[in-house]
């Protein structure tokens, strides 16, 4: 029997995998995926790390390999509300990423006392005379993992969540993502706001000779208002046909402090499966590593009242969650975010390019060409 065994290892349950102290408990980590990223499933995230989130590497004392940035860094964000019409460029400070090897090279920092059980399946969990029976499916074989705590790292609709909690449909999003040749064009990061399809925003994102088209939908119609979405984006010339693939998972939106979930018993939550995620732009990679950072601390100090403690450090985060769940409620606002960008308040005029002959605030300097 394991003192802890981990499901899901993104960077929430690899970064707490990293930090807990392995000589001092034995520790089991599940994944569906490979340790090299293979299968599974690649996350429909933007891949970009936001302000947050470095400031949680450097906490952690880690910097990013060559390999796992992107090309290219884009210094300004284009928003263009279609509600109102309005365009406005912004300064912001992401650094542009390939997600998939971000989640490679935080599982290779894995401690070799983990055991892990890669490309393998959770069925079920219960909970029998204060020990936790996790049963695993992997090559087609069952087997049952025993463990004394349980670590929820498994994301937004996470068999841990379903088996103990519970999610409500309320608070999932389906994310919709599709990858595009780009040829011809000008690196842009932009967010899209369209209150008649999506209840927060759209981005696009030029990576690595691609472009990317992504958002959160209500999941009933996501398809559908995915499609709305691109069909008028193409009346202000932007042209999105022929994707090379597409990526779809459950997001968890953020809605009022209630939905944070920190745990049960001797069941722990964190990351995206806690509720520390941006109910605005469904940024998550700060909270999954603040999350794990300060579970991995409580267990490190002891093993006695975990949920209480683990409560207590993470009260922190979750009134900083709170706040962004007000900012999320002005910039859906039509009106407070029409006032705002015509404001044209820390908005960033884009110098006339001489090759295009003409300025970069119009939505038609989007345009894609597709090979």
């Amino acid at each position: 029997m394991y003192d802890i065994a981990v499901v899901g290892i993104g960077p929430a349950g690899a970064n707490f995998l990293r930090l807990v102290d392995t000589e001092r408990y034995s520790v089991a980590a599940i994944d569906k995926k490979a340790m090299d990223g293979s299968g599974g499933y690649r996350k429909p995230c933007g891949g970009l790390l936001a302000p947050d989130a470095q400031r949680a590497l450097a906490k952690l004392n880690l910097s990013l390999p060559g390999d796992v940035i992107a090309s290219p860094q884009i210094f300004y964000v284009k928003t263009i509300d279609l509600d109102s019409e309005i365009t406005k460029n912004y300064q912001r400070f992401y650094i542009n990423i390939d997600r998939q090897k971000f989640d490679v090279w935080m599982m290779s920092m894995i401690p070799q006392s983990v055991d892990v059980f890669e490309r393998a399946m959770v069925r079920s969990i219960r909970e029998e005379d204060g020990v936790y029976r996790i049963e695993v499916c992997r090559g087609g074989e069952v087997q049952v993992i025993e463990a004394k705590h349980v670590i929820g790292a498994d994301g937004a609709n996470g068999i841990v969540s379903r088996c103990f909690f519970g999610k409500t449909e309320r608070n999932l999003r389906l994310s919709v993502q599709e990858w595009y040749e780009m040829s011809n064009r000008e690196p842009v990061f932009s967010c899209v706001f369209d209150s008649e399809n999506c209840d927060s925003y759209s981005w696009f994102l030029s990576k690595n000779r691609s472009f990317v088209f992504g958002g959160a939908y209500e999941i009933d119609g996501a398809s559908q208002s995915f499609a709305n979405l691109k069909e008028k984006l193409e009346g202000h010339g932007i042209c999105l046909d022929s994707p090379v693939r597409r990526e779809a998972c459950l997001v968890y939106r953020l809605r009022t402090p209630s939905d944070f979930c920190v745990g049960g018993g001797s069941v722990l939550m964190i990351g995206e499966a806690a509720g520390f995620v941006s109910p605005s732009s469904y940024e998550g990679i700060s909270g999954a590593l603040d999350s794990s950072c300060l579970l991995s601390e409580v267990f490190n100090d002891s093993d006695e009242d975990v949920l209480r403690r683990y409560r207590r450090t993470t009260r922190g985060m979750r009134r900083k969650y709170t706040v962004k769940i007000v900012k999320s409620r002005i910039l859906n606002n039509n009106l407070l975010r029409k006032l705002i960008m015509k404001s044209g308040v820390q908005s960033l005029e884009i110098a006339k390019q001489r090759e295009t002959g003409g300025s970069s605030e119009g939505l038609a300097d989007l345009t894609l060409y597709n090979k």
